[in-house]
């Protein structure tokens, strides 16, 4: 064997190696991109499931306290002026649920704003500035609200609550496509 076959054999196996190794490289930088992407489409999905699961929690909770009051309004001992002892009670039971429920919803918007969805978020948050804002004279000052003052605040949640729904379902349907 010459010298030129050598370098020439050299050449060819040198050459297939890096082709080879160039190649492998290029691979392994695209799939574990690919799997970066994967990974980050997943967890974005499962915070918005975890969000909005959370966020029906508090939702379904304001429905009931709602509905309780909105019997209390509807039924035969209507509140004049206050509430009866009875209807506190009521009351006081549905809102100790939307406590519970609502030390959830900071998690909530944290976890939305972390993926982008301050929109979502920023609808979440109104939609617990109304609440409050209904809850905390009654519940903390015992002022009886009266009923056209109930029926804006349900009818303005009502619509809140589609809002958040519609950008929930908008956010849900761009991550899919």
């Amino acid at each position: 064997m010459t010298y030129l076959e050598i370098i020439d054999t050299a050449v060819k196996i040198g050459l297939g190696a890096l082709i080879t190794g160039a190649s492998t490289y290029l691979l392994a930088v695209r799939n574990h991109k690919k799997e970066l992407e994967k990974m980050s489409f997943q967890r974005r999905l499962d915070s918005l499931e975890e969000s909005s699961e959370l966020a029906e929690k508090f939702i379904i909770a304001w429905l009931s306290f709602a509905s309780t009051l909105g019997g209390i309004y509807k039924g035969r001992n209507a509140p004049e002026v206050a509430f009866s002892a009875k209807q506190w009670e009521r009351i006081m039971s549905k809102d100790k649920a939307l406590l519970e429920a609502r030390a959830t919803q900071y998690l909530v918007v944290a976890k939305l704003r972390l993926i982008g969805a301050t929109s979502a978020a920023d609808k979440l948050n109104d939609f617990h500035k109304i609440i409050g804002q209904f809850r905390d004279p009654l519940i903390l000052q015992r002022e009886t609200p009266n009923k056209e003052n109930f029926y804006e605040t349900r009818k303005e949640a009502k619509s809140l609550i589609d809002a958040f729904h519609q950008e929930m379902s908008s956010l849900y349907c761009s991550l899919l496509s």
